[in-house]
């Protein structure tokens, strides 16, 4: 039955797209896309290779109209799902390590979207990224600037360890970043455990951050300072 549903599904997306492909590329249209299952499907960096335009559609149409999150196949044979999903927000485990993020921002004049991809391999780094409505990517050096590593660590005046010998110890960053599926903040957590040097690490943790916070003012993503 479950599979019978995936091909009716199937079938009923394919249509559906093809008509307003056919449409918009009559009438010499470049798509826009206002809402977040919209421009997930449309979606087309290497981010989401795994899986193609038509099973991005099954995928938001049980979503969306059966209320069911499914588990589809990707290209390399594993299963993604959509883990979350709301008028705003998308969460999808791609594979068994990885999960994309897609959240929309708004702006004076119309809204973006943020897309954040993170691997959870040795330790979990993110790539973040901004698209216009047209899903055309954006500069994100004025929407975003990654964080120091010291915004991560609170450091007491008058401490015996210093910046400069963190900096020292911890070498390769990792960040995983995260979006927030009820309001528009985003998250940083520094990953670096899994390739530090144990004693290390039991140094640096006694003045690392939990995470760090940013907010969206309308016009970029700004770090919220610690009170």
């Amino acid at each position: 039955m479950r599979k019978l549903l995936l091909i009716v599904a199937t079938f009923a997306m394919l249509c559906f797209r093809s008509g307003i492909a056919d449409d918009n590329t009559a009438r010499g249209i470049v798509p826009s896309y206002a809402s977040i299952d919209k421009a997930f499907i449309a979606f087309h960096d290497k981010q989401l290779q795994l899986l193609d335009v038509d099973t991005k559609a099954v995928m938001v149409y049980f979503a969306t109209e059966m209320d069911s999150l499914i588990d589809v196949p990707t290209q390399l044979g594993g299963m993604a799902r959509i883990e979350k999903l709301t008028p705003d927000y998308i969460k999808v485990g791609v594979t068994e390590v990885s999960t994309f993020e897609m959240r929309t921002l708004p702006t004076k004049k119309d809204s973006i979207f943020v897309a954040v991809h993170t691997v959870r391999g040795q330790a979990a780094d993110s790539r973040i990224d901004f698209y216009d409505k047209y899903m055309a990517k954006i500069d994100d050096k004025k929407l975003f600037a990654e964080p120091k590593l010291k915004d991560f660590f609170d450091i007491p005046r008058g401490s015996l360890t210093k910046m400069s010998e963190i900096e020292q110890m911890v070498g390769f960053t990792t960040i995983e970043y995260s979006l927030n599926d009820e309001d528009n903040t985003l998250r940083a957590r520094l990953t670096v455990d899994k390739h530090m040097n144990q004693d290390d690490y039991n140094i640096i943790r006694l003045f690392l951050r939990d995470s760090i916070v940013y907010d969206w003012d309308g016009k970029r993503y700004r770090l919220r300072k610690e009170k």
